[in-house]
C-alpha cells in the first residue's frame, strides 16, 4: 500500500450511547431519585438544578426522560428507558468525558439496580486537512468510482460496513467533503462494544484505536485531537 497521508484533525465530536437492559419504563416511575441522584453526582462537574430538566413533551415514550447539561465541560446528557446518551462538539481535556459517563451509569443503577449495561455505541465524526497537496476529491475518488462518462463534478460520500470481531460487535466508516470547514476531509467512525468485554472507563480508548485502525485501512494516519487521556 502507498504511504498513508497525513490527516490533521481540525474538529472531533464524540457521541456515546450506553444500550441498558431490560428496556424500563420503571426508569421513569424513579425520576425523583434520578434527579436527586444526578444533581449530586453532577455537581462536581458544576451542574446546578437549572442544568436538568424532565422530558415528557416527546413524540413517543422512548424518548421521555431526563436530559442534564453539563456547561463546565459542553457535555449534553439524557437518560432515556433503554439508553443513556452523552455528545459533545468539543471534547473536554483528559478522562472527563469517561468520569461523566460512568458517574451517569452510577446514578441510572443507584435508582433502579436491575439495570445492566449491554453494550456502547461510540460515533467519532472529525473534520480534517490532508496533507501532501492530496484534495479532498482526489481521495474521494479512490473509493468512489463511476464510468467515465458519468464522472460527477461533485463528492457526496461514501459508508462502509466493517464486519465485527470479538468485541467489536459492528461498526462503519463514512466518508465525504466536510461542509464546516472548506476543503477538508469529513470522516464518521461509529463503533458498537460488547460491554462484557469493554467497561465504560475503557469505551472511549477502544473506540479511538478502532478509529485510527479504520483510518489507516483507508490510507489515512490522523494526527491531532483525541477522544481521551494519553
Amino acid at each position: 500500500m502507498a504511504d498513508k497521508i497525513g490527516f490533521i484533525v481540525l474538529q472531533m465530536e464524540l457521541s456515546y450511547q450506553a444500550h441498558l437492559t431490560p428496556p424500563s419504563f420503571r426508569l421513569l416511575t424513579h425520576e425523583s431519585r434520578l434527579l436527586d441522584g444526578l444533581l449530586a453526582g453532577m455537581a462536581q462537574f458544576g451542574v446546578t438544578p437549572g442544568d436538568i430538566r424532565l422530558d415528557t413533551a416527546v413524540p413517543s415514550l422512548a424518548e421521555a426522560g431526563i436530559t442534564c447539561f453539563v456547561h463546565k465541560n459542553g457535555v449534553l446528557l439524557k437518560i432515556r428507558p433503554d439508553r443513556i446518551e452523552a455528545s459533545c462538539v468539543k471534547i473536554p481535556e483528559g478522562d472527563v468525558f469517561s468520569r461523566i459517563i460512568r458517574q451517569t451509569y452510577a446514578v441510572v443503577r443507584e435508582a433502579h439496580p436491575s439495570v445492566k449495561l449491554h453494550s456502547h455505541t461510540i460515533a467519532l465524526p472529525v473534520h480534517g486537512n490532508l496533507e501532501g497537496g492530496v484534495s479532498c476529491a482526489d481521495f474521494l475518488r479512490r473509493y468512489i468510482t463511476c464510468p467515465p462518462e458519468l464522472e460527477p463534478t461533485s463528492f457526496r460520500g461514501a459508508i462502509y460496513q466493517l464486519p465485527g470481531e470479538e468485541e467489536r460487535l459492528s461498526s462503519s466508516f463514512e466518508i465525504q467533503p466536510s461542509l464546516i470547514h472548506p476543503g477538508a476531509l469529513w470522516t464518521r467512525f461509529v463503533v458498537t462494544l460488547d460491554a462484557q468485554q469493554v467497561t465504560s472507563e475503557k469505551a472511549l480508548v477502544a473506540a479511538e484505536a478502532y478509529y485510527r485502525k479504520a483510518a489507516n485501512a483507508f490510507g489515512l494516519e490522523a494526527k491531532g485531537a483525541a477522544a481521551h487521556a494519553s
